[in-house]
């Protein structure tokens, strides 16, 4: 029989396996990486590579923090997570438990980016305000927040949520063919991923990912109908960053790529 310590696990077992306070946890070790996404998609918002309106996020594990950097062009939230225990974790972030995760250092450096006059307080104010929904989701499915049912969107957020849910290339060019099909023409897709590798890891256990290359990953989203706008590598080839990732995850690096719906 195979030990938890070398099994991978996947699908349905996340329910079971992942620990969203263990997830978190690792948030404080991996801020570097958090603080370029933020910058990163920061400056994409500035440039007008991103449409505003209405976001939904799809696979966002525990984490809140990707969505700051589009809080002031999106007027409305739906965030949609598999894990019943992930989802919990962000609604006690939107009741104001106390013992929910405290995001107030991404709040902060946003704030401080931005450097127009909001206060990282308001910030997150505007967050609780804009997120409507928390709700089941589920990229393998035609339909992913079944049975609810939100129409289209301007702009959707996937993060690593691609390479630990597909089990195959073909699986994931259905994934991005769904992904469109929830977006408005011109909409516009933030996917944050993993390029190589085949785990990642949350405590003690290992979470299966599918190695995927920049050209498949481009490719994929093209098929779907999609025109990139850009495309940048984190922590490719920083050696440093790579050693101390690779205790999380074997990926070579990861990705952020910026797509419009034709």
């Amino acid at each position: 029989m195979t030990s938890n310590t070398n099994k991978l696990f996947a699908g349905e077992e996340y329910h079971d396996h992942f620990n969203p306070i263990q997830y978190l946890a690792l948030k404080e070790k991996y801020w570097e990486e958090d603080r370029q996404f933020n910058e990163l998609l920061y400056n994409f918002v500035e440039k007008g590579y991103i449409k505003g309106g209405r976001l939904l996020e799809l696979g966002g594990g525990p984490c809140i923090n990707r969505l700051i950097p589009l809080l002031k062009i999106s007027t409305e939230i739906v965030f949609a997570e598999y894990t019943e225990s992930s989802r919990i974790e962000v609604q006690k972030w939107l009741d104001k438990d106390e013992s929910s995760y405290d995001w107030s250092r991404h709040f902060k450096h946003m704030a401080n980016l931005q450097d127009n006059g909001d206060t990282w307080e308001d910030l997150e104010k505007e967050m609780r305000e804009k997120m409507k929904d928390v709700v089941f989701g589920d990229v393998l499915q035609e339909n992913p927040m079944s049975p609810k049912s939100f129409g289209e969107f301007d702009t959707i957020m996937t993060a690593s949520v691609l390479e630990s849910a597909c089990s195959d290339q073909k699986s994931y060019q259905s994934c991005v063919n769904m992904l469109a099909s929830l977006l408005k023409p011109g909409g516009t897709i933030i996917q944050w991923g993993r390029l190589g590798g085949s785990f990642y890891k949350v405590g003690n256990k290992k979470f299966y990912a599918i190695d995927v290359s920049e050209a498949f990953v481009t490719s994929a989203f093209e098929n779907a109908g999609f025109e990139i706008k850009e495309k940048v590598k984190v922590n490719d080839g920083d050696k440093a960053v790579l050693n101390e990732s690779k205790k999380l995850a074997d990926a070579n690096c990861r990705m952020l790529l910026i797509a419009k719906k034709k």
